[in-house]
């Protein structure tokens, strides 16, 4: 979706807000959001992005295994994280207990992922709803809501997933915020039971905060291609606007391999990133 498309989305008042927000902060915020070299905020975008689709990937795990595949410890009874899937109550919980967990992913986890979903799982038209209980990842602490609808038409099996979410630095004193609208449709896999032959791509735009309060719009601009095999996204471009700002394109690369590399180009200029 390009820019001017994701526009066309927002409500007059919305845009409003966002501008007047962007206003009143730009004084304090402009210099330090719009250098080139202050990659951070393509960085903490990247790190929402990735921190969600994880947990859906641990849902979607659970349900349809019942274990995690962890780092040194992937079978059934596993005492790093434990599963728990009611049908009756139509309740998935994954629960890393108080104390972190090594993932596959490298990274630690504690806390909880609950999901509440309607119907059977795996029809059309059930809805998915994801909250987080003292969830922490990297000790970065995770709040808020994801709602996932799977819906089946002339253009195949895809996921509407609307997200509003905060993750809390480790310092507990900064956070970065989120409001998204995206769809996720499959390339392959979705077949199986075994989600890590998945492969599948997110589109879609939202808004999000900078931990210095810098306000800005987004939109994915090359769709994101996805395996939870890759511990990030293997291609694509996100633009991000501040309003009266040059736009930021974050740049995940080729799909070639999986690695952590990343750039950020402003006005021609290009910043390397690596994500975390």
């Amino acid at each position: 979706m390009s820019g001017k498309k994701f526009y066309a989305f927002l409500s007059a008042s919305a845009l409003a807000l966002v501008i007047m927000a962007i206003g009143c902060k730009k004084s304090n915020n402009t210099d330090q959001v719009t250098n080139v070299e202050d990659i951070s905020y393509g960085k903490e975008n990247a790190r929402m992005e990735q921190t969600l689709s994880d947990a859906e990937t641990f849902i979607d795990q659970a349900y349809a295994s019942r274990f995690l595949n962890l780092k040194g410890d992937n079978v059934l009874g596993s005492t790093c994280a434990s599963i728990s899937v009611d049908t009756a109550t139509r309740t998935i919980i994954v629960d890393f207990s108080l104390q972190n967990c090594l993932c596959k992913d490298s990274r630690y986890r504690r806390g909880r992922i609950i999901c509440n979903y309607t119907k059977k799982y795996e029809d059309t038209g059930s809805v998915r709803t994801i909250t987080f209980d003292k969830y922490y990842v990297n000790n970065y602490a995770v709040n808020g809501l994801l709602t996932i609808t799977k819906k089946q038409n002339t253009k195949g099996l895809h996921y509407d997933i609307e997200s509003s979410a905060t993750l809390t630095n480790p310092d507990g004193l900064t956070s970065t915020s989120r409001k998204a609208y995206q769809v996720r449709s499959y390339v392959t896999g979705n077949s199986s039971a075994d989600v890590y032959d998945d492969e599948y791509f997110i589109d879609g735009y939202g808004e999000y905060t900078h931990t210095n309060g810098g306000l800005y719009t987004f939109s994915i601009e090359k769709h994101l291609r996805v395996n939870p095999n890759c511990d990030w996204p293997k291609e694509g471009v996100v633009e991000m606007i501040q309003v009266g700002q040059a736009p930021r394109l974050f740049d995940y690369g080729p799909v070639i391999g999986c690695d952590r590399k990343a750039t950020m180009t402003v006005n021609g200029s290009v910043t390397d990133v690596l994500m975390d």
